[in-house]
């Protein structure tokens, strides 16, 4: 069982059926002690219902046990070495504890720095692999790519046709505009030439 305290908080990482997303605070989760003395610590009932079922954890793809076995996290490392517990009396020395202190910090550092290259290794690695997938698809279906083809070749035609006939309506409209603009011409002439006569008639009368 490994403690560790960070701002004043005692956090309790167990290893049975640990999840990510949960952290067992002091005074909170499950505590069972075997008769051998050794004590489990769960997070929460979940974890504790499947310890008693005798589950195995490395099937459950929400544990850490998975991850690690299934390669999804960091497993290895010399950082983990000192996380365990150890049982040999040390005198009490304040320049000891201090530096012990500032090296536990700087462990948090670097595992965690290893962890988020770790991530980012095996993200390129998925990436890869993912990429040769695709194209061992394509290599595969390339009957669906040429469908594929014909099927965007249609679909422009069909534009290119329905785009024409917007146009040919547009012209159409224009010319009928046209015509009813010649149409009334001789009608505004008729209407020009009376009102002619009229404002003669009214300058006359004024002078």
């Amino acid at each position: 069982m490994l403690e560790v305290r960070y701002a004043s908080r005692r956090i309790q990482l167990h290893r049975l059926f640990a999840s990510l997303r949960f952290l067992c605070l002091a005074g909170h989760g499950v505590v069972f002690v075997r008769s051998d003395a050794k004590m489990f610590r769960f997070c929460r009932s979940k974890c504790h219902k499947h310890f008693k079922a005798k589950h195995n954890p490395r099937k459950f793809k929400w544990t850490k046990a998975y991850r690690k076995a299934a390669g999804k996290e960091l497993a290895v490392d010399a950082t983990f070495e000192f996380e365990q517990k150890r049982n040999t009396p040390v005198r009490y020395d304040r320049d000891l504890y201090v530096k012990t202190i500032k090296a536990m910090k700087r462990v948090d550092e670097i595992k965690q720095a290893r962890k988020e290259r770790f991530y980012m290794q095996r993200m390129l690695a998925a990436s890869e692999r993912n990429e040769e997938k695709d194209y061992s698809e394509l290599e595969k279906n390339e009957k669906l790519l040429l469908r594929e083809g014909q099927i965007r070749r249609e679909e422009e035609r069909r534009r290119a046709k329905v785009t024409q006939a917007e146009a040919a309506a547009t012209l159409l409209d224009e010319e009928d505009e046209d015509a009813e603009m010649e149409e009334q011409k001789p009608a505004l002439r008729k209407e020009k030439q009376k009102a002619v006569p009229v404002q003669q008639t009214l300058e006359a009368d004024f002078n």
